[in-house]
């Protein structure tokens, strides 16, 4: 059984996520577990939550298991499963669940690439032709996006127009 993720319970985290380096991403996010993780078992100090050491050997029981889930679904925004804690047996393990379900470096990497892609094309789009011309781009980059995450059977989706993604890139950057 899968907990609904927030939608907007991880948007600060990713917020802190983006642009970080790997090794970056995974301290801050090893440091979420490990405070969650004390903080469910009464420990004054997430330091004494050893990463490489099992949740089992560390006091954790199943009611503390779920417990500790739901803190992370609260902050995260993931679905994650009720066993994620015996599937990913340490918080080091965890962690790297945790970022490879936010996205992990590829997906820090592609939000930084849409950040300068947008800034280029609000720069770059003053005339009417060249606005048309990154809008017919841009479609045909969403729809290849879209085809790739839809279902086989799934319609394919209506095309967005210009002022839907403009509207989106000025959303984007904080312009309207």
């Amino acid at each position: 059984r899968t907990a609904a993720g927030t939608p907007h319970g991880g948007a600060a985290l990713r917020r802190r996520l983006t642009g970080r380096s790997a090794s970056a991403r995974l301290e801050l996010l090893l440091d979420l577990v490990r405070t969650s993780a004390a903080a469910v078992l009464g420990h004054p100090d997430p330091a004494g939550v050893d990463p490489d050491k099992g949740f089992l050997d560390a006091g954790f029981d199943s009611l503390t298991a779920v417990e500790l889930r739901n803190q992370l679904v609260e902050s995260t925004g993931l679905p994650l499963p009720a066993t994620v804690l015996f599937d990913h047996p340490t918080p080091s393990a965890l962690t790297g669940h945790l970022d490879a379900e936010l996205g992990g470096a590829a997906g820090a990497d592609a939000f930084a690439e849409l950040d300068r892609l947008a800034a280029v094309v609000t720069s770059a789009a003053h005339d009417a032709d060249t606005q048309r011309r990154v809008a017919a781009r841009l479609e045909a980059l969403l729809s290849k996006v879209r085809r790739a995450g839809a279902e086989p059977d799934a319609p394919p989706p209506a095309p967005a127009d210009d002022d839907e993604l403009f509207a989106l890139i000025d959303h984007e950057l904080g312009l309207s």
